[in-house]
């Protein structure tokens, strides 16, 4: 998913589809890489390749607590 169909679909239909997608039978478990370059550097400039019109804080948490509140996410790493 690239950040035009985060605005227009939302990052909570981008997180359903690509759960569907990676895991239709929701029976695995997740591993998630982050990385804090896709954080829009308003929110976050400490960082050194900056991403313009990247993820909102907001987004970005979503996206963590989508897979913490099913129960999949069972490691990450934050890069």
């Amino acid at each position: 998913f690239t950040m035009d169909h985060v605005e227009t679909l939302g990052i909570g239909e981008v997180m359903k589809q690509t759960v569907e997608y990676l895991d239709p039978e929701k029976q695995h478990p997740f591993h998630l890489s982050f990385d804090v370059d896709g954080i829009d550097p308003e929110a976050l400039s400490q960082t050194g390749t900056l991403f313009r019109a990247g993820l909102t804080p907001r987004e970005a948490n979503l996206i963590v607590r989508r897979l913490v509140h099913d129960r999949r996410l069972v490691s990450m790493d934050l890069v």
